[in-house]
């Protein structure tokens, strides 16, 4: 990572760098070490290579047990090259109250990933006092956000920390900041590669930000699988960029769209496409006990990895027919339900962190999109075509059949 911000050469020996959240150090001890390096390179006496160590790396730790492991290894790495006594700049603090604004040439580290609804209620009210704390926000955001305030106008900062912000609508205020100011610089994207060990889950990618102006691109690595690429996007093309999820593509498939774009004919023109609902919990809604009131309940597929199997999984569907519309229950009409009113309840305070649709109650589905279209008859495919398929198969699913996680086309 020290090497994709240019932390190298030269610049090591003047540059102002933090690691927030440092736990072990593991970042601020790989830029002693190169600091160290290089002041030998350049003639410079223990005396005043010490001081470029006190005074160039900065590492903030709520944690004093943890913060002392970080001191304990710069003290090894520094002892490795007979130098003593080095004033470490390392602050027991919580790094969501560091100030500092416009101090740092770079900004590196791993942030804390804390979902809201796994916030204890003091941290989640500090979180909602930031910018970018919308909706189901993780609290690695609120250090992009800060991370990007303690940089100065020169600066660069690089995470290694999950990629969900490139898809998750609650960090759609994040998307449109970076790219309308033009600060997104790369993103290393390691997808299920287990970064930090097989034992870890999260997906991963490593993003650099910086505060250059001039930006004409964004570079995109695709590390998570067997042959990697890089694609380059130029800011051009975010010309009309919304907040919508970020996409990148290999070169071969840049290829394939510019040469899509001759074809005049698409699926679209012939027929209507949907997105499926998006409960924006779909965990608290496809996970209702078995004996819930059918009443309240539907079959529920899968999109883009139902292969026309039985229909056996069921959704709650909080929504009723009104006329000719569909709208959503209210609370009294919900209790009539009562088990699945009762399990719902469970959900509550999950469901309430949802960035939902203004008129949504707290038991409806996030967005509104596709359920009007529930009860009808609907189409629906594979949205992966492989190089070898001759075909795509299509399954047509009966009346009030809900769709989720993809498109449908309706009948």
């Amino acid at each position: 990572m020290l090497d994709e911000i240019g932390y190298s050469g030269a610049t090591v020996l003047n540059s102002q760098v933090l690691e927030p959240s440092c736990g072990e150090g593991v970042f601020l001890v790989a830029a002693a070490k190169r600091i160290i390096v290089t002041a030998r390179e350049a003639g410079l006496s223990d005396e005043e290579t010490a001081l470029r160590l006190a005074t160039n790396l900065h590492g903030v730790e709520y944690d004093n047990d943890v913060l002392q492991i970080t001191r304990k290894n710069l003290d090894t790495l520094a002892t490795s090259y007979s130098l003593t006594n080095v004033q470490w700049h390392l602050t027991h603090s919580d790094a969501l109250v560091v100030e500092g604004y416009g101090a740092y040439d770079f900004v590196i580290g791993n942030p804390p990933y804390i979902r809201v609804h796994n916030m204890d209620e003091t941290l989640r009210a500090h979180v909602k006092q930031f910018a970018m704390s919308t909706g189901t926000t993780d609290l690695y955001i609120i250090f992009f956000e800060l991370g990007l305030k303690w940089l100065n106008p020169q600066g660069v900062l690089a995470y290694i920390a999950p990629n969900s912000w490139l898809k998750n609508a609650s960090q759609k205020s994040f998307r449109q900041e970076i790219i309308d100011g033009k600060k997104l610089h790369s993103i290393i994207n390691y997808g299920a590669v287990p970064v930090f060990g097989k034992e870890a889950s999260t997906y991963t990618a490593i993003t650099i930000l910086d505060n250059a102006s001039d930006r004409t691109e964004v570079r995109y690595v695709e590390n998570g699988i067997k042959e990697p690429w890089t694609s380059f996007t130029s800011y051009n093309d975010f010309d009309e960029y919304a907040g919508e999820p970020l996409s990148f593509v290999s070169p071969d498939d840049q290829l394939f769209m510019q040469e899509r774009k001759r074809y005049k004919r698409f699926l679209g023109d012939l027929s209507n496409i949907q997105n499926g609902v998006a409960t924006l919990r779909d965990k608290a809604f496809l996970g209702a006990p078995v004996d819930a009131e059918q009443a309240i309940t539907l079959p529920v597929v899968k999109a883009s990895t139902y292969k026309g199997e039985e229909l056996t999984k069921r959704i709650i569907f909080p929504y009723v027919t009104d006329g000719d519309k569909v709208r959503g229950l209210s609370e009294d009409e919900l209790s009539q339900h009562e088990k699945a009113h009762k399990y719902l309840l469970t959900h509550k305070e999950d469901l309430e962190t949802r960035d939902s649709d203004k008129s949504a109650l707290w038991f409806h589905y996030g967005r509104s999109q596709g359920i009007g279209n529930m009860l009808k008859e609907k189409l629906v495919f594979s949205h992966v075509v492989h190089p070898d398929q001759t075909h795509i198969r299509a399954f047509i699913l009966p009346m009030e059949t809900v769709v989720y996680s993809g498109l449908f086309v309706k009948i």
